[in-house]
């Protein structure tokens, strides 16, 4: 049987069998998507508590389902447990399927969800720590009336710039150089000013350097130049690199004010050097000449 048949015929034995049969991918879930959206919530709230906990196919129409039925209202403890086993999956699919849910849990019933989202957060399993951090970017590309969560999750977002472990730090850089920089710079820099006194291993220097090199408004760029600049006296060459790379990233819409700010800054070692590669690469005005 056919899936839009199962679905009118509210035949649920024949909808998973049908469903099985399907190969995971986001044009599959989406077209079924659209055929289910005519159950009533009662009878998607049942299917997807069947589904979420089968293979990820079916864990994918089961959040889906779970959407629908606004479970995070009628049954929040549920959707809680389901998150926290799907974010424990060495499987994307179904870490991508607790963002997702995650997400909405936060965005529609945040008292029941920000405690979930806190043990994620310092969580011993790097793959919950990534579903944390990555729904961490997810709510920070929100509509700006979710201001409020947006500030409320990036606080909780403070351990990760403590990250040791690849897999995460990776997430690190992407939820905060495309999301909270992108969309909350202002208090992610005052934030950050207030946490660097307390970064003291290179690593975490790096992470950091690598979370503000991306693109940002000419309003903050001082803000940025301010945070490098706290760092200008590490010899470490991987944190002389993390630095360049931000100064380039810069430079590329700035020249003229990363020029100017370098020559202003000459009389410093590192400052040198950086502006000599900078110079070289042609990515600022030859202001000393």
């Amino acid at each position: 049987m056919l899936v839009s048949e199962a679905v009118s015929n509210e035949d649920f034995d024949s909808f998973n069998e049908a469903v099985q049969e399907k190969k995971y991918s986001f044009r599959t879930i989406s077209d079924i998507k659209k055929e289910i959206q005519s159950l009533d919530l009662s009878t998607s709230l049942l299917w997807g508590k069947s589904l979420i906990q089968g293979n990820t196919i079916q864990a994918a129409i089961g959040g889906v389902l779970l959407s629908i039925s606004n479970t995070w209202e009628t049954e929040p403890e549920f959707l809680v447990e389901q998150i926290n086993l799907l974010a424990s999956s060495e499987g994307w699919q179904k870490r991508e399927i607790a963002i997702e849910l995650l997400k909405q849990g936060l965005m529609y019933s945040k008292t029941q969800f920000i405690p979930l989202l806190k043990k994620l957060t310092v969580s011993t399993s790097i793959y919950k720590r990534r579903v944390a951090i990555t729904t961490a970017k997810e709510v920070a590309m929100l509509k700006p009336k979710y201001k409020s969560l947006k500030l409320e999750v990036l606080a909780l977002m403070i351990p990760f710039l403590y990250e040791n472990d690849s897999f995460v730090t990776r997430a690190t850089v992407d939820t905060f150089a495309n999301g909270f920089v992108k969309y909350c710079p202002a208090e992610v820099f005052q934030l950050l000013n207030k946490l660097i006194p307390s970064i003291a291993h290179d690593k975490h220097k790096i992470l950091l350097l690598r979370m503000i090199s991306t693109k940002i408004s000419s309003e903050h760029l001082f803000q940025v130049l301010d945070i490098i600049m706290k760092f200008i006296d590490d010899e470490d060459m991987s944190v002389f690199f993390a630095r360049q790379s931000a100064l380039r990233i810069l430079a590329k819409d700035y020249p003229k004010q990363i020029g100017a700010w370098l020559e202003h800054n000459l009389h410093i070692e590192a400052i040198v050097d950086h502006w000599a590669e900078l110079d070289l690469a042609g990515l600022i005005p030859n202001v000393c000449s």
